[in-house]
């Protein structure tokens, strides 16, 4: 399967960590839409990074400086009051940063 073209390192990263562990991904599957107009046509989207279909679980990766993530929150907070239902995990910065650093742990 040909790799998408990912916004970010870190999410090739954590794609081929999903890949290795067998976890079946979807890179950026679809946009939900998050903020309307008062004629209800959708003015504001956000596409999650992954979806895991065998958890029906949306990823989304950010590594921005945890100053600069009040956007990023701002979307999976309006997501989330659009769409309840959705399973959404937000990895932050320092998240990203133990996920890789555990994973080359017990790579040597």
């Amino acid at each position: 399967m040909q790799q998408p073209r990912f916004a970010h390192q870190s999410e090739a990263e954590f794609a081929r960590l999903l890949d290795f562990y067998e976890v079946e991904w979807l890179y950026e599957p679809c946009a939900f839409p998050i903020v309307r107009d008062a004629n209800g046509k959708a003015v504001e989207w956000f596409a999650p990074d992954f979806y895991l279909p065998k958890y029906d679980l949306y990823v989304e990766m950010t590594v921005q400086s945890p100053r600069l993530q009040s956007r990023k929150n701002r979307k999976v907070r309006l997501l989330r009051e659009a769409f309840p239902d959705v399973a959404l995990k937000l990895f932050t910065r320092r998240d990203v940063e133990r996920i890789f650093s555990n994973r080359l742990a017990h790579a040597s």
